[in-house]
């Protein structure tokens, strides 16, 4: 998808998820300071962090940012065992098929999280430890998977262009 035949739907997708997908990895490395340093704090000082595991499960959630820059460079699991014997069309076909398949889930996904967010919003719930609300969390959720629905259309576009070539 890239170089000069991008279209601006193509750019736009590429550049939130590039976006998201840095922040996901940032996330990660975050994660893991955090853990190493309640593992220190805990085995030398035994005083472990306050809430890191909180924050970890937090961050957690948050990964699901860069499921779309993953799914735009090709780095998701396939299972081409089949797939990989019939004729270029019939993979093309096929893989359109999924994809329009996987836009439904993710949409399916997005309206749950949203619902669940706004319920846990009504409800006031917060975390045990630090005492956070954790309906924002669902809506973050909703916003990776909204970018992953975006991302799986700007696919199924390309994907008939390619069928019509």
């Amino acid at each position: 998808m890239e170089g000069q035949g991008e279209n601006f739907l193509d750019r736009f997708v590429n550049s939130i998820s590039w976006v998201l997908g840095v922040f996901s990895t940032f996330l990660v490395v975050a994660m893991a300071c955090i853990t190493t340093l309640d593992v220190i704090l805990r085995v030398v000082f035994r005083a472990p962090l306050v809430g890191a595991a909180e924050v970890c499960e937090y961050m957690m959630l948050s990964l699901a940012l860069g499921i779309a820059w993953g799914a735009l460079k090709g780095k998701i699991i396939r299972v081409n065992v089949i797939v990989q014997n019939l004729s270029p069309n019939v993979q093309r076909i096929l893989n359109t098929i999924m994809l329009v398949l996987s836009l439904g889930i993710c949409i399916f996904i997005v309206w749950g999280l949203i619902k669940d967010g706004i319920g846990w919003q009504r409800m006031g719930y917060m975390s045990s430890v630090l005492q956070l609300p954790k309906y924002p969390f669902y809506f973050i959720l909703a916003s990776g998977f909204g970018v992953v629905c975006v991302a799986i259309l700007d696919l199924i576009i390309n994907a008939f262009r390619g069928l019509k070539s």
